[in-house]
């Protein structure tokens, strides 16, 4: 039985993801939303997804069709926004 898709909100806000590690189903969505004045981005590690810059109150959604594990940052501020996606 597959569950049915889900779509999940990180926020961006405050220089850090509002979901430090966040599980979801295969085939579901992750919206991230930009609540912060500054521009913040999420890039994968492994390059599997990347959205582009967000101003405040912009948003971009990823959707995950694989199981694993997602390691992800923002660009401007990798050497401390950083989290993570597990996808089963």
């Amino acid at each position: 039985l597959v569950a049915p898709a889900k779509t999940y909100q990180i926020t961006m806000e405050n220089y850090a993801f509002s979901s430090p590690t966040l599980t979801i189903e295969v085939g579901s969505s992750v919206t991230f939303m930009n609540m912060d004045t500054a521009a913040h981005n999420a890039v994968a590690v492994d390059g599997t997804f990347a959205i582009p810059l967000l101003n405040n109150g912009e948003s971009a959604t990823v959707t995950f069709n694989k199981v694993g594990v997602y390691d992800y940052y923002c660009e401007p501020h990798k050497s401390h926004m950083t989290a993570q996606i597990i996808v089963e």
